[in-house]
């Protein structure tokens, strides 16, 4: 009979670090830097680039005013793009625009089009979820004491 017992050390230190994924730290760590990416990516590309969170352009202004020549359609001042802001615990995250006339463009009006720039609930856009599975990828990798290696 033959036989092979394993590297038993590095299957229990493996076995410890899989164990602190569940840990309330790891997911509230993990929710920030998901924080950080949605709330970077609403006031860095899509103020900037005037599109929803799906990639979607934004509906240009029915008339062209003096102060949005060179800007899209929701920067002006920059008021509400700086605005935005996060908040996170150990189960998520939430991204808010405190400014009073946020509601209006993320969701348009009898009068006015919407030109959201938060994801609708429950519907992840695709360019935030691959954000999010490397930022998880890296955290991981980290958390594992190493980085990723080709099986």
């Amino acid at each position: 009979m033959i036989s092979f017992s394993g590297p038993t050390q590095e299957v229990e230190y493996l076995a410890r670090q899989i164990g602190l994924l569940g840990r309330q730290e790891f997911a509230r760590e993990l929710m920030g830097e998901f924080a950080q990416s949605a709330q970077e990516y609403v006031q860095q590309d899509e103020f900037p680039n005037s599109h929803d969170p799906y990639g979607n352009r934004w509906a240009p202004l029915k008339r062209h005013r003096p102060q949005h020549i060179g800007a899209g359609p929701l920067v002006k001042s920059g008021k509400m793009q700086g605005s935005v802001r996060r908040y996170v615990s150990f189960s998520g995250f939430t991204l808010k625009a405190p400014v009073p006339y946020a509601q209006f463009h993320q969701n348009g009006t009898r009068k006015m089009v919407a030109r959201p720039f938060f994801p609708k609930d429950g519907q992840l856009p695709r360019a935030w979820a691959l954000r999010f599975e490397r930022i998880a990828d890296a955290a991981i990798a980290r958390l594992m004491g190493r980085t990723r290696r080709a099986a």
